[in-house]
């Protein structure tokens, strides 16, 4: 009996793993040394008319599982509909792989394919669960004008741990679901210019190692309400996470034309990018727009929250140098103040929390004299009003409430004309 060498069996069942193959029963084909193949899986470029024929057949019985197959050149998939799951797992393509303007109607399962030339899936729309796990991109990986998921069903795309040898390009790519490239590696160009995210876009731990482009459009053309028709890339439920990820060539990382949440930018050094006539989300309502943040940093659980306050501080100071660095200075003051509001914030509920203890603390202390050494009774300090007064950072709401940080001169010609009338009526009242 005849199994192809292209697919693992399992060994003390063959006859069941032959049926489940992509095979199927197809006849023995050709040999490289010991190993048999069928049509498929022969690795190959001179089997193109027969691979061909055999594709033709799967597809016209409405069999989308192409496993493992070995595509020779000058074979194209383009302009095609799979009406159901597609799976093209541990394939291998060994010219263009052509997907242009397909539809996945289903799943499309590309996870550990190797394309050894350009990918192209230009104008292809992917209906639900779209996976390119651990794959390998050895030429342009072209996405252009391509579709993800659905809005009114749960999709999701995934490139998690691919690698991109090549450029990748996804301009004026709609992402209806959410899209990971987590751990994945891009050796070259990264491009989302007119790129749409509508949902959650994952790119932590990923390695860059060249330029990566956020960039959205403005047409000078107005919409039925009389706003500005403007592609913003980050829709009002989508969400950037980029913590952990390397930017070898910082320099090179721009968002043009953007919205974005100073959030995003948690765990990762945003000094040296590049921003564009961006629209900021959050940064000008002092504690509303802190608390908005903190809330959204918990609720999609960034890794090292430990300290969420000064995660986001940081953030925002890096956000700040950069804006400062490229002349942008309401926009630094608006980080600044953001930064120091996070810190106040924080010392604030520390403070709380130290004044709610206090009975509890002192319970312990009345125990502690009376000579109780158990575990329990262990004093978290500070322990009276006068540890609470030593330790609270007085100067910090002295530096607010007197010019709100320095970075509001209307704030600190308030205090100064309070301070002259205080002194004026002062004046009057003594001889």
């Amino acid at each position: 009996m005849f199994i192809c060498a292209g697919i693992y069996y399992d060994k003390n069942n063959p006859n069941e793993g032959r049926d489940k193959s992509p095979c199927g029963h197809l006849p023995f084909y050709d040999s490289v040394g010991e190993k048999r193949y069928c049509v498929l899986h022969f690795p190959h470029d001179d089997k193109l008319e027969d691979f061909g024929d055999a594709i033709v057949q799967k597809f016209g019985n409405q069999d989308y599982d192409y496993r493992g197959i070995w595509v020779p050149e000058d074979f194209f998939f383009n302009r095609q509909r799979f009406l159901s799951k597609a799976d093209f797992s541990y394939s291998y393509f060994n010219g263009d792989a052509n997907f242009e303007d397909c539809t996945f109607d289903d799943q499309a399962i590309f996870d550990s394919v190797t394309f050894k030339s350009d990918a192209i899936f230009s104008h292809a729309t992917f209906g639900q669960f779209t996976t390119f796990f651990d794959s390998v991109f050895e030429g342009i990986a072209d996405f252009n004008s391509s579709h993800f998921g659905k809005p009114d069903i749960k999709s999701n795309a995934t490139f998690c741990q691919s690698k991109f040898y090549s450029s990748a390009e996804f301009v004026g790519t709609t992402f209806d679901c959410e899209v990971e490239f987590s751990k994945a590696k891009f050796e070259e160009s990264a491009t989302f210019e007119f790129t749409t995210f509508n949902s959650t876009c994952e790119f932590q731990y990923s390695l860059f190692k060249d330029s990566v482009i956020f960039a959205g459009e403005y047409l000078e053309i107005l919409c039925n309400n009389g706003n500005d028709n403007v592609n913003k890339v980050f829709g009002n439920e989508s969400s950037l996470n980029i913590q952990f990820a390397i930017f070898e060539k910082p320099e090179f990382v721009a968002f043009h034309t953007v919205t974005l949440k100073p959030h995003w930018f948690v765990n990762v050094d945003s000094r040296k990018f590049e921003f564009t006539d961006i629209e900021w989300e959050n940064i000008d309502d002092g504690q509303k727009s802190v608390k908005t943040e903190i809330e959204d940093l918990i609720h999609r659980k960034h890794q090292g929250l430990v300290s969420p306050f000064n995660l986001f501080t940081i953030a925002c100071k890096r956000l700040a140098s950069n804006a400062e660095e490229n002349l942008r200075l309401e926009e630094a003051s608006s980080f600044r103040r953001l930064a120091y509001e996070t810190e106040w914030i924080e010392k604030k509920e520390r403070l709380w929390t130290w004044m709610n203890q206090l009975p509890k603390e002192s319970e312990k202390l009345k125990r502690r004299f009376s000579g109780s050494k158990e575990k329990e009774d262990e004093l978290v300090v500070p322990v009276d009003s006068y540890g609470i007064i030593k330790r609270f950072d007085f100067l910090h709401l002295l530096y607010r409430y007197t010019s709100y940080y320095g970075e509001s001169w209307r704030w600190a010609l308030g205090v100064l004309l309070g301070i002259w009338l205080a002194f004026t009526f002062i004046y009057t009242q003594t001889d």
